[in-house]
């Protein structure tokens, strides 16, 4: 297992509410793990981070400003879930936060100029341009198009084991809309994870949930369930929670599933339950979601444990881990702009009050390489043994030749 080191982040205040003696702290615990979303959340192509508390407050960081940019004027519920996009189907990104009360706030972002991104927080107040009730207890929240015709739709998973999803109806007058509940389904276990997968024709998707045991639950639009779970697993502990992320492409045209479970087991299957790779750490693992960080079109499966050791593994078998240096109270992985640009990054709630946003993450390869693979990947020493003629040396001349050149020794080459 490789391990890794990232240098580039942001520190972040996070601070709920005015405490005692009128003064600001930072207070532990205080939000819940699906209450963080990365997205364009002004429209600006630009994309910011967006955190509700459990005091009720959302607040919305922007570049480089290490205090929040927006923070909503009225206090939400408790917050247990957040995400950013396009709620309202109107080709315009929008807060959404969930309160466990059952509120739904959706908030519009005006953007700005680049020079207010450092203005003090209490002059950027937000108010909701939208607050419906829907039911309580929820605990999981994710967009999904699941006939690919552009329409979103807001899938919510709740504490009861009760999945339902919602559509935004526009009222005909155009003078504003509700949601509307389209699905509903009742399963036998909790919820881990909410995610989508292709539909065996490719022309829709379907929604899958992680159950506890290592399994998942596949939910129809006509109200069906089906159960699934890989062909064999080493753990099959039907009290151990799992999460699911699927639609991860292993490079030949195909997607896969990842999951891991909070007894420290991740693997890849496939859509027929086969497991791809399958491994096993020390670690509680939660926070589980993909990532493109090598830049080859291919996402990578990450995930974090609650002592902040982060595991990023793809279809190819490989694994890297790296280590965060605080307890996490939540972990999402995405692109945050910093400065122009989107980057892939880390970012990290710890218990402490604190955010951590590790920005261009990028990597050229999740395996560990070798030096000699390294230099045999340059072109120029490639032209160097082509104008030799030393092509077709073995490992162990080409290791004596590199051996020479970084340390003077001179080895007996097929070619003198």
């Amino acid at each position: 297992m490789r391990t890794i080191s990232f240098v580039e982040r942001l520190e972040l205040e996070f601070y709920d509410e005015v405490c005692d003696n009128q003064q600001q702290q930072a207070l532990p615990w205080n939000l819940c793990q699906q209450a963080i979303a990365l997205g364009d959340a002004d429209n600006d192509d630009s994309n910011e981070l967006a955190v509700g508390t459990v005091s009720g407050r959302l607040l919305i960081y922007k570049g480089h400003g290490h205090t929040a940019w927006r923070t909503s004027h009225d206090k939400l519920g408790m917050i247990t879930c957040v995400t950013i996009g396009d709620v309202c189907n109107k080709k315009q990104n929008n807060v959404f936060v969930l309160s466990a009360d059952g509120w739904c706030n959706i908030f519009h972002i005006p953007p700005s100029s680049p020079e207010e991104v450092q203005a003090p927080v209490l002059s950027n107040e937000i108010y909701s341009m939208h607050r419906q009730h829907l039911s309580p207890n929820s605990k999981l929240l994710k967009l999904v198009d699941i006939d690919s015709n552009g329409g979103i739709i807001i899938a919510v998973g709740f504490s009861d084991r009760v999945v339902r999803t919602y559509r935004w109806y526009q009222y005909l007058d155009g003078k504003g809309g509700e949601l509307a509940i389209l699905n509903k389904w009742a399963l036998t276990a909790q919820i881990g994870s909410l995610s989508l997968k292709p539909t065996a024709d490719n022309t829709s998707f379907e929604l899958v949930v992680g159950q506890p045991g290592s399994t998942y639950v596949t939910l129809f639009q006509n109200g069906h369930i089906a159960y699934n779970g890989p062909e064999s697993c080493k753990t099959h502990s039907e009290t151990v929670s799992a999460e699911v992320v699927s639609n991860v492409h292993t490079g030949d045209g195909r997607s896969c599933f990842a999951m891991s479970t909070l007894d420290g087991s991740i693997m890849l299957m496939d859509y027929s339950g086969e497991i791809i790779y399958e491994n096993s750490v020390d670690h509680q693992l939660f926070g589980l979601t993909k990532l493109d960080i090598t830049g080859d079109g291919l996402e990578e499966a990450i995930v974090c444990s609650w002592d902040g050791e982060t595991y990023i593994f793809n279809a190819n078998k490989q694994i890297a881990k790296f280590q965060f240096d605080e307890r996490t109270a939540a972990f999402i992985a995405g692109h945050y702009s910093v400065s122009s640009s989107n980057e892939p990054c880390l970012v990290y709630v710890t218990f402490s009050g604190r955010i951590y946003i590790y920005h261009n993450v990028m990597l050229a390869h999740v395996h560990t390489v070798s030096l000699i693979e390294e230099i045999d990947d340059s072109e120029k020493v490639k032209e160097f043994l082509r104008e030799r003629n030393m092509t077709d040396c073995s490992r162990e001349e080409k290791k004596k030749l590199y051996q020479w050149c970084l340390y003077g020794r001179k080895p007996k080459l097929c070619i003198e």
